[in-house]
């Protein structure tokens, strides 16, 4: 071998060696953090203790796709934010809070590959139980409902392709992997729904009715899916999944009012595996003013721009 040709080996070892240690290092972060979370109590909401007390008015927040460690920090910071000067009575999450990326995203192709170094599934647990701490800390007083998204279902199929002849298996590994487990949501008082349950009222896994209006995560990942959703049900629905911000209402004959919303993403705009196309996902949520009396309700899509909240007008007024 030729002297150019060792000197080149050599410092192709010596990069190799300082990835190496790199990815040591963040993996060891990463279960640091895991343990912590798993370590530390989880804060239990505290529902009815809000300061605010009301007889017929509820607010209540929405949002999707946090996606656990590939959120992004100031946009979930402005929606925190947000939510501590709302205190609203009730936050449903839409599913997706976490990601359960690496070894799970089966779909992605080798563009994906440099994303699975990030820690991996404990290092988005720990995302996703940290932001559910700071979710407890912004509205204590908040019901919480977390109805599943594709990406916590992952794990679920994962944990079924594993070919388990015994329920008592599958019941172990979704105690270990699964997100109502991880998250210890039922420690923490949050409600969950799973992507693939049957809710009352329906026949299509994975959509609750809360107050008047259709939850659930996916309905469709079209540009435009709004009025996609909107075609698919017979009442109004709010959505999460396609990464962006959507509004689709229509009028009938007699003037009764139904629509669609999707609330936007908290997660990182722009992921490894979209390469040079931009996604045009946009960060934001929802909040709606729930009337009981009336059984009526005002629907408010906030928008968050490079890290900036557009709701400072709406609900910092005295």
């Amino acid at each position: 071998m030729s002297k150019l040709k060792l000197a080149a080996a050599e410092r192709k070892i010596a990069e190799l060696q300082s990835q190496l240690k790199a990815s040591q290092a963040s993996h060891s972060k990463a279960v640091l953090a895991l343990e912590k979370a798993r370590t530390t109590k989880a804060r239990k909401i505290q529902i009815g203790s809000s300061k605010r007390q009301r007889k017929s008015d509820i607010v209540e927040v929405i949002l999707a796709d946090v996606h656990g460690s590939k959120q992004n920090p100031a946009a979930v910071a402005a929606a925190l934010a947000d939510i501590k000067t709302l205190q609203p009575d009730r936050i449903v999450l839409l599913g997706d809070i976490l990601d359960c990326g690496g070894f799970l995203a089966e779909h992605h192709a080798l563009a994906f590959v440099p994303e699975i170094n990030d820690g991996g599934y404990e290092a988005d647990i720990a995302a996703a139980n940290a932001f559910l701490d700071a979710l407890a800390d912004a509205a204590p007083g908040a019901e919480t409902i977390f109805i599943a998204g594709n990406h916590e279902h992952r794990v679920e199929r994962w944990i079924l392709k594993q070919k388990l002849s015994r329920r008592e298996d599958v019941d172990f590994l979704m105690r270990q992997f699964g997100a109502q487990h991880v998250l210890r949501l039922e420690e923490r008082g949050i409600k969950y729904y799973p992507y693939g349950q049957v809710n009352d009222g329906y026949s299509v896994r994975g959509w609750v009715e809360i107050d008047g209006l259709h939850f659930t995560h996916k309905v469709s990942n079209a540009r435009g899916a709004a009025q996609a959703a909107l075609q698919r049900t017979t009442g109004s629905i709010i959505f999460g999944d396609t990464h962006r911000q959507d509004y689709y209402p229509i009028s009938d004959q007699q003037g009764n009012i139904r629509a669609a919303w999707n609330t936007g993403c908290l997660c990182e705009p722009q992921p490894y595996y979209a390469q040079t196309r931009n996604t045009g996902w946009t960060h934001g949520y929802c909040v709606r003013f729930i009337d009981t009396k009336s059984q009526t309700w005002q629907m408010v899509q906030i928008l968050i721009q490079k890290g900036r909240s557009m709701a400072g007008h709406i609900f910092k007024a005295k």
